[in-house]
């Protein structure tokens, strides 16, 4: 037997299978390497009356943080656990709030699409939506409740939950 050459088999040989590639023929590839050339520009769709509205409450939120954080500090006496806790108690109450307006809003413009004309199929689906609302809301509720020392779960007994520790900011 004569053992000259590549001792991989078929195809797996690549002096052989550089060989199944005709190089001689123009597959429109140019001599020089030629690139494309895009510009991104930022779409702006705002209009700068929202956009200034929107910094605007950027502002007043972080503002309302600031003064709250500093009310609680006062309050837990600069323990910063508890400080961190209410913290994210109060900005989980903020985004509830937001929630349930924004939640509000499609409930009247659903309402006020419709006017007159409410089928029951509407009814149906204004009964789904409000649903969906309640069960979005109540997780968050059950944790402000949880919160304030009230108990959940478990046998309910006189006198069987904690104390309120909570500051006026989070109550």
């Amino acid at each position: 037997e004569n053992h000259q050459g590549c001792p991989l088999l078929g195809k797996q040989c690549p002096i052989k299978a550089d060989k199944i590639i005709d190089y001689n023929n123009d597959y429109g590839y140019t001599d020089e390497g030629e690139f494309e050339i895009s510009e991104v520009k930022k779409s702006d769709v705002d209009d700068p009356g929202a956009k200034a509205m929107q910094e605007a409450l950027e502002l007043a939120r972080s503002k309302k943080a600031n003064e709250r954080g500093d009310k609680l500090k006062k309050h837990y006496k600069g323990k910063l656990l508890q400080v961190s806790k209410a913290n994210g108690s109060c900005e989980n109450m903020d985004e509830a709030m937001d929630r349930m307006e924004n939640h509000a809003i499609k409930w009247i413009e659903f309402i006020l699409d419709k006017g007159k004309d409410i089928v029951e199929a509407d009814r149906k689906k204004e009964i789904a939506n409000f649903t969906e609302a309640i069960n979005e809301l109540k997780l968050s509720t059950l944790d402000f409740a949880q919160r304030s020392g009230m108990q959940l779960s478990g046998k309910k007994k006189v006198g069987g939950d904690g104390d309120d520790i909570r500051g006026s900011v989070e109550a």
